[in-house]
């Protein structure tokens, strides 16, 4: 049996070793190695026994192996505490990062606002002074015919700037801006557990 040639080199030992341990002859064991001849039970028994302890030899021996190549491959990386620290500053600038481009969007989004809110109010003056040149209509009537139009073109312009669209709108975007104001206080709080 080629198996009981095999455990006999990995363990290192002769055929007479092996022989003495099996207790058997030497010749006899030879018979067996040459598969002429088969183990009984009892002397199977002894033989599966001193292969089990060569695999426990074995897998302590690739154990200490793994734990040696392990500690060799982590040499040349971040220890752990350094790693989680890196990974919270990581975390921390992704945070800021967020923190930033909310305050920004909401900074855009109330800028519109106040933009909106002064077309309404430019609008409203504006309407104010159309009512006045309907109401003061002037003497020539080429001149009121030209009026007309203009305060009809501006009409257009007032209504559609004040429009419970546009008023919609501002309410919209105030509430986006508070979203995202809100969402930058969260961030900032997450940060401060974070660190």
């Amino acid at each position: 049996m080629k198996a009981v040639v095999e455990l006999r080199k990995r363990l290192g030992i002769t055929q007479q070793e092996l022989a003495d341990f099996l207790q058997m002859e030497r010749s006899t064991l030879s018979l067996i190695e040459l598969s002429r001849r088969e183990f009984s039970a009892e002397v199977l028994a002894k033989l599966g026994r001193l292969q089990l302890a060569d695999i426990k030899s074995q897998s302590k021996a690739m154990s200490s192996d793994a734990q040696s190549a392990v500690k060799g491959h982590w040499n040349g990386y971040l220890p752990m505490e350094t790693a989680s620290e890196q990974y919270a500053q990581e975390f921390n600038e992704s945070l800021i990062q967020r923190i930033e481009e909310c305050m920004q969007t909401a900074e855009r989004l109330l800028s519109k606002i106040l933009w909106l809110e002064e077309r309404i109010q430019i609008a409203t003056h504006k309407q104010q002074v159309l009512q006045y040149l309907k109401e003061q209509p002037p003497a020539d009537a080429e001149v009121a015919a030209n009026e007309a139009r203009w305060v009809a073109v501006q009409e257009e312009e007032v209504n559609r700037c004040l429009a419970p669209k546009q008023r919609a709108e501002i309410v919209i975007l105030r509430l986006r801006a508070a979203a995202l104001q809100l969402e930058a206080q969260q961030l900032e709080r997450a940060m401060t557990v974070v660190a």
